[in-house]
């Protein structure tokens, strides 16, 4: 029997609005089991295709991301190709060749530099320093993780990111750049996790909007999170006594 004949059973094999399962009386029952069995893999290629597209969707942007060798070394080095990255972007912990991510590559003294498309980014543990206005520009920008390895924040790394409402300093961060936070007018939390961070910058009043250099390095100051309205210059150390956030002053129990 000629599979192309059975006009009513190709119109239900394609149509996706098929609602019964027609037999003729010329097919046998072996073409019938062959083109229910065809019919039911067609639909799960479809979902397949579906299901991988979605995935893809949401994975990293993989292409649009350039992978280098650092010194020779056994690490690798990331740099966006352009802005066209967007959206949530994860880095991953190794590169097409298994390399460890330890670098963002310092190229032209921004590497995500003035993109406004990017809202969150995952770091991978590897790296060890945010270089120089890395992140700077990136205003759309809300959410991104200090690692526990890395040890330094660049000059203007996160230099007005304007929607980044709050950060956790890595564990391990010694030293914040000049600017590092300056103009985030949307920052409203930051979490320190221990004393003796250095500030760069005039007496580090440069590196954060407002007081929070002062407040930080106050004899009760040091670790902990330190909060403000948003746009204010007065922070407040949480479980500190309530200040005033025009003079700084405690406010009367």
């Amino acid at each position: 029997m000629n599979f192309f004949q059975l006009k009513s059973v190709e119109c239900h094999f394609f149509c996706p609005y098929g609602q019964t399962q027609h037999s003729s009386p010329e097919m046998g029952k072996e073409e019938f089991y062959m083109i229910n069995k065809a019919k039911k893999g067609f639909i799960l290629f479809i979902l397949t295709a579906i299901f991988v597209s979605g995935v893809f969707a949401q994975a990293p942007t993989l292409d649009k991301i350039r992978f280098g060798t650092v010194g020779g070394s056994n690490a690798a080095s990331v740099n966006p190709i352009n802005n066209s990255i967007s959206g949530a972007v994860v880095i991953p912990e190794t590169d097409p060749q298994g390399r460890t991510v330890a670098h963002l590559s310092n190229l032209a003294n921004g590497n995500f530099r003035n993109n406004p498309n990017i809202t969150s980014i995952v770091l991978p543990s590897g790296i060890t320093s945010i270089p120089t206005s890395t992140f700077r520009g990136c205003t759309g920008l809300t959410s991104i993780n200090i690692p526990t390895g890395v040890t330094e924040i660049g000059n203007d790394a996160f230099r007005g990111c304007t929607s980044l409402t709050s950060i956790t300093i890595g564990a391990n961060v010694t030293k914040i750049g000049s600017h590092a936070f300056a103009e985030c007018t949307s920052l409203t939390s930051v979490t320190f996790p221990k004393a003796g961070i250095q500030f760069s910058g005039t007496r580090g009043f440069e590196t954060f909007e407002g007081d929070l250099f002062a407040k930080y390095n106050n004899a009760s100051g040091g670790a902990g999170t330190y909060t403000r309205q948003r746009g204010g210059t007065v922070w407040t150390k949480q479980g500190g006594p309530a200040l005033c956030p025009t003079c700084g002053q405690p406010l009367p129990r």
